[in-house]
């Protein structure tokens, strides 16, 4: 019942996270419900959520007919709590994320045509960001939001399951996002969605983001991670063993040749406590054969059981089955970035093509 900014009164507690905590509350000006984000008043937050802000702002003001399906912030504020500043974001009311209802049904996947409609929206709202010279960098199923939650059970395959009603979603999380003329942080992305170029330091740009859309479409299929891993050595052999290819031997040896001229610097810098890559960045170097650039595994496997997990992965089309589906993921993860399938090339995508569902309804 506490009124925040003499004008939301709090309902109810609706998620905790690392960056604070979000809140159900009834917004009495314009007699709705809202959700409020309020950041923990840690530096490295606020300034993240500041930078959230003004990348929120920037989009609706590019969005007035509503269509980007990226989240809307209603309004941003301060409010003091025990003598500490908190940040606080008012957002449209949303439902549970894609990885929240994929969960309470035990990881079993959405039917085909929900991975379809799921899809194309996460491309339209990555598309709208692109265009606007935005890169997400944080892709994953916990920030795609259910517009609405509720949900009917349905038998499939013997086993009881939760089909949600609307498959409408929203992306959100900007805290991270990156304009594609800004500084780029060496390291982005949460692991097992984490682009191979970003993974060797050879720099990223919107193709990261693409890369990230193709793990979220086979998860939301099989309803496990694609590349469930988190070592960079098995997350690279798992590529090359599910994707069916080798790395590129130009990108590799580039990744070699960039280790070894950043080691250059830094020593040169005498910065004696931190050697090697900064950032968290493995060596590649260590990863691959400095004379043919192929990946060292399973050479580099640190256990019997990381090699024993690589061997008996799936490849893709084993894994996926749909064909035109199959063919889309092969083009968002395709190894080299300057080859991977644009956002817009995605959507004229021919697994789009008999759009099947009707939007505000869940496609059966």
């Amino acid at each position: 019942g506490d009124i925040l900014y003499q004008r939301y009164e709090i309902q109810s507690l609706a998620g905790q996270g690392t960056f604070g905590t979000v809140l159900n509350a009834y917004d009495r000006k314009r007699d709705e419900t809202v959700a409020i984000k309020v950041v923990r008043c840690v530096r490295r937050y606020l300034e993240a959520a500041y930078v959230e802000i003004e990348i929120l702002d920037n989009l609706r003001k590019a969005d007035k007919e509503g269509k980007s399906l990226c989240v809307r912030m209603r309004k941003s504020f301060v409010c003091h709590h025990r003598r500490r500043r908190h940040v606080c974001l008012v957002f449209e009311p949303l439902g549970r994320s894609l990885y929240d209802f994929l969960k309470r049904n035990y990881f079993q996947g959405f039917p085909l045509k929900q991975v379809q409609h799921f899809g194309h929206q996460i491309l339209t709202g990555v598309q709208f960001c692109h265009s606007l010279n935005l890169i997400h960098t944080d892709l994953k199923l916990e920030n795609v939001l259910l517009v609405d939650d509720t949900y009917e059970k349905r038998e499939r395959d013997g086993v009881v399951v939760r089909t949600p009603e609307n498959t409408d979603i929203r992306l959100i999380d900007f805290g991270g996002a990156t304009y594609d003329d800004h500084h780029h942080a060496k390291m982005v992305n949460t692991r097992q969605y984490r682009a191979p170029e970003v993974i060797l330091g050879l720099g990223w740009s919107f193709p990261a983001d693409l890369w990230s859309v193709g793990c979220m479409m086979a998860e939301l299929l099989t309803g496990e991670l694609l590349f469930g891993t988190h070592e960079d050595g098995e997350h690279l052999a798992l590529m090359e063993r599910i994707i069916g290819q080798r790395f590129p031997s130009r990108m590799t040896l580039r990744a070699i040749e960039k280790c070894k001229e950043d080691s250059k610097n830094q020593n040169s810098r005498k910065r004696s406590r931190r050697r090697g890559r900064s950032g968290g960045l493995p060596r590649a170097d260590q990863l691959f054969s400095s004379e043919t650039g192929r990946l060292l595994w399973p050479e580099i496997s640190t256990s019997d059981d990381s090699t024993k997990h690589v061997a008996t992965s799936q490849c893709l089309p084993e894994l996926i089955g749909d064909t035109l589906l199959t063919d889309l993921l092969e083009r968002l993860l395709t190894f080299d970035p300057a080859k991977r399938i644009t956002a817009l090339e995605a959507l004229k995508h021919p697994f789009f093509e008999s759009l099947y569902f009707q939007r505000g309804r869940s496609p059966r």
